[in-house]
């Protein structure tokens, strides 16, 4: 396969490296520090195994348009792994480039971005996809695999429209060292990755404190089980079923939520965040701390409170997360009266819990 991955970050590194190692002719298109990077020191993972330089036919760009410079340069597949905040930007790019790119593969978080490629390129020639390994950016073209699973999950947008190209898919992946898992509907599959996304996430944002932290406090996480319940609640409403992923059984999470004891849901989700978040940041506290300017939140929470509004269900954790959040992105100045203040947040939700449903919904792409 000739693979085009758009997006240099963690997951477009590791993609692009164990893709290109495995003998396929690959294009990764990043930011102009990651292209000198690669050229002065190659493509790097650090993994369970030590670091590893990508060796075999890797281009790097720093645009779309330089990965088509010729007019007959085309790919089987494009993946795209940039920010969902980005999506739009690289639609418009691409689109530009080819009237009719090729076919798409979302390894993006959040909810939102398969249904805006579908509006653009076609709902036909749409994939979606996760991956639950953990990765960090140690500096341009080096990054860490911080818990090696490697479980990957891929689904046509559309099932039935794209067999051949998925099945090829599967197999390049499946050689480049992933556990390929094909499931369907796709929906379900994006929305139970964002179950995993959302938790500890925007509150250490807001907080500014790791989830460790965090969950000690039992305040937060009560306020974290109930942002699941609203993320279920809206998912059955909708017709989306979670599903298993990996070893998590979040296809029994509803009941769970149900059955088991508040003392024991606390007890569980604090050695979950433990095992899985480490001592790492969250991906929105690490766009907050950058200064970005921008964070998915919108497809995370505010997904869940958007989707909430449209079906007439409450989301007050979802929405007050989501709304704190783009506030302190647009502004912030206001972080040093909101870190650390558990308090204010639990009260926040409250207040919004007291309010009508039938309101302006919280921005959401969802």
């Amino acid at each position: 396969m000739r693979v085009l991955v758009i997006g240099a970050g963690a997951i477009g590194c590791l993609i692009a490296a164990r893709v290109v190692s495995s003998g396929q002719t690959t294009t990764l298109v990043g930011r102009p520090a990651v292209v000198e990077a690669v050229r002065a020191r190659g493509l790097r993972v650090v993994d369970e195994t030590g670091e590893h330089r990508a060796d075999g036919r890797l281009t790097v760009v720093s645009s779309i348009a330089e990965a088509f410079v010729e007019p007959w340069q085309e790919y089987d597949l494009v993946v795209i792994t940039v920010k969902s905040y980005d999506t739009a930007a690289v639609l418009e790019e691409l689109t530009q480039v080819r009237s009719t790119p090729p076919p798409l593969l979302s390894l993006q978080n959040g909810v939102g971005n398969e249904e805006l490629m579908a509006e653009t390129v076609g709902r036909e020639r749409v994939m979606a996809g996760i991956l639950t390994t953990p990765v960090s950016v140690l500096e341009p073209a080096l990054v860490r695999v911080e818990r090696p699973s490697y479980n990957l999950m891929l689904a046509e947008w559309v099932p039935g429209t794209l067999t051949e190209l998925r099945e090829a898919t599967h197999y390049t992946l499946k050689e480049a060292g992933f556990h390929v898992t094909d499931t369907e509907p796709a929906a379900s599959v994006k929305w139970t990755k964002l179950l995993m996304n959302i938790m500890g996430n925007a509150t250490s944002a807001i907080l500014d404190e790791k989830p460790q932290r965090l969950f000690a406090q039992n305040d937060l996480v009560d306020l974290e089980i109930q942002a699941w319940r609203e993320a279920l609640a809206v998912m059955r409403a909708a017709g989306i079923r979670p599903v298993k992923i990996g070893h998590y059984p979040f296809q029994w999470l509803g009941i769970m939520l149900l059955l088991v004891p508040q003392p024991l849901l606390r007890y569980l989700l604090r050695q979950e965040v433990m095992a899985a978040r480490g001592e790492k940041w969250p991906s929105l506290h690490i766009d907050l701390e950058k200064g970005r300017g921008k964070t998915e939140v919108r497809w995370l929470n505010g997904a869940v409170a958007s989707r909430g509004e449209a079906l007439g269900i409450a989301t007050p954790v979802n929405r007050v997360l989501t709304q704190t959040l783009e506030q302190l992105t647009a502004n912030p100045s206001l972080r040093q009266e909101w870190r650390g203040n558990t308090a204010r947040l639990v009260a926040a939700v409250q207040e919004e819990r007291r309010r009508p449903l039938n309101r302006t919904p919280a921005r959401s792409t969802g």
